[in-house]
């Protein structure tokens, strides 16, 4: 409805607030927004009630109220769903009269229940969640092969998978993330996810990066409330060197989706691949406070940690990452490697992890080039870059901005490896 004028927060975020015992004018103001529209449904039988009230924030006032009647059976509840968030969305345009119907939608009840369920687990940004989120989006797509926005789904876990856990994910990951993001598509052109979930994949995989910058700005286009468009294009304008723009995106995806925990820590690795260490660990930190758990901060916090050479700090942020991994007994080896000597000590024990047969899904070719090249070995740092290269790592993107390869930057190699791959100095 009237996105040029209304913007509509993600439901990520709200969602956090289910059986919240917080007050109105709290929540607002933790979501920043103006407007609360609440909603309960009873149901006897067949027959269902649903009331929806529309709530200004700063002083309480119900601006409208309606309650909608239906007799509705098992696989009528989405159509009954849908009409009444039609007849919602015919009161807001009395104020808004800009209204688009929805797209990549389902009439199936079990695909639409698979495709949320799908996106809790995608939003987990860990292993199991992704296996587990591919396969609900594999039932939602067969129970509704139609159904665009479940193919969308069905790209990012591939994508992500494959970027989260290089090296343990199947090369084909990418390719079949390509087909799932073009196959919703082909089913809705308009879609705006589905243009966000190709962009994703012509940017991180194909290399192919003005025909990524157009579809995230088609996306936006067509969808300027789109949290996860705006996320995903201020990072790849991060990889291209151009933090300002990157940081004005991760902004906007913010203000979307407040509450977004990856979200939150990607405004802080913008920040990082600007230099500005402190910004970037503000935001980690920040979302820890939400989640201590979440790994990929705890992760991303060591980096940054290591860039400003606070040590004691980095192997605290290394051990919380391996701890949320399930992994205490590494984080207890680098307690005993600090001891021993110092921070590169702890390197060298990461290293030795990567080296062992039953290594964990974490370290790509990438990643450990990064622990070389922070170790001082140009060497085996550019072995591994071009390993990366040889298999199209998706991580390769940001090799022109990642700070930890700066004592590199005087290497012809790196330099060959950089034109070849982003064709850009951005630094």
């Amino acid at each position: 409805v009237s996105p040029s004028r209304l913007g509509v927060i993600a439901r990520t975020s709200a969602m956090s607030y289910k059986h919240s015992a917080k007050l109105l004018g709290q929540i607002s103001r933790e979501l920043g927004v103006k407007y609360l529209l609440e909603g309960t449904m009873k149901g006897s039988g067949q027959s269902i009630r649903i009331t929806a009230q529309l709530v200004r924030s700063d002083d309480q006032t119900e601006l409208w109220a309606d309650t909608y009647d239906g007799q509705v059976s098992a696989e009528r509840i989405l159509a009954f769903q849908e009409s009444v968030a039609d007849r919602v969305a015919q009161s807001l345009s009395v104020l808004l009269p800009e209204v688009h119907a929805p797209h990549g939608a389902t009439a199936s009840q079990a695909a639409y229940e698979a495709f949320l369920k799908g996106r809790i687990e995608w939003n987990k940004r860990n292993e199991d969640g992704f296996i587990k989120s591919i396969e609900y989006f594999k039932v939602a797509v067969a129970q509704d092969p139609g159904y665009a926005e479940a193919w969308t789904g069905l790209a990012d876990s591939y994508n992500l998978s494959r970027e989260y856990y290089e090296g343990r994910s199947s090369d084909a990951s990418a390719e079949l993330g390509k087909m799932a993001a073009f196959k919703a598509l082909t089913l809705d052109p308009n879609l705006s996810e589905a243009h966000a979930s190709a962009a994703f994949n012509l940017w991180r995989y194909e290399w192919k990066f003005p025909e990524a910058e157009s579809e995230f700005r088609k996306a936006l286009d067509l969808s300027p409330n789109n949290a996860r468009a705006h996320h995903w294009y201020g990072m790849f304008l991060a990889s291209r060197g151009r933090f300002d723009e990157a940081g004005n995106e991760l902004r906007q995806a913010r203000t979307l989706d407040p509450l977004s925990l990856i979200v939150i820590t990607n405004g802080g690795w913008v920040n990082y691949f600007a230099r500005n260490y402190d910004a970037a660990i503000q935001s980690y930190q920040e979302a820890l406070k939400l989640d201590s758990g979440f790994q990929t901060a705890q992760m991303k916090l060591a980096w940054a940690y290591e860039q400003k050479g606070m040590w004691p700090e980095a192997l605290v942020a290394r051990q919380g990452f391996y701890i949320a991994a399930g992994h205490p007994e590494i984080a207890r080896a680098l307690t005993d490697a600090f001891a021993r000597g110092g921070y590169p000590e702890v390197l060298r024990a990461i290293v030795a992890e990567t080296e062992k047969t039953d290594a964990g899904p974490y370290y790509s070719d990438y990643e450990k080039a990064k622990i070389y090249a922070m170790l001082g070995d140009a060497n085996k740092a550019m072995m591994l870059l071009r390993q990366a290269r040889a298999r199209r790592s998706g991580w390769l993107v940001y090799v022109g901005v990642e700070p930890a390869f700066d004592r590199l930057r005087s290497n012809p190699a790196l330099a060959q490896l950089v034109d070849q791959t982003i064709s850009v100095h951005p630094l």
